[in-house]
């Protein structure tokens, strides 16, 4: 599944998958979003069945915001 298109914006409809991502990257990694660290990242792209390039980019953009 992919959370951006091409031009890098949130797919409409992905909002609950990312907060869903970022808060399960939070609990193990809490507000670690200027390193990203890649155990944790994969293991949510599993769970989620994203990819880790989607991971990444949504968890340096919503890490640490109040969801």
């Amino acid at each position: 599944m992919k959370l951006y298109d091409v031009n890098g914006k949130m797919i409409e409809g992905n909002w609950e998958l990312c907060k869903a991502i970022v808060t399960d990257y939070d609990k193990e990694n809490p507000f670690e979003h200027t390193k990203i660290v890649e155990d944790t990242a994969v293991e949510v792209a599993k769970k989620y069945d994203v990819s880790y390039n989607d991971v990444v980019k949504t968890v340096e953009l919503l890490s640490g915001v109040s969801l």
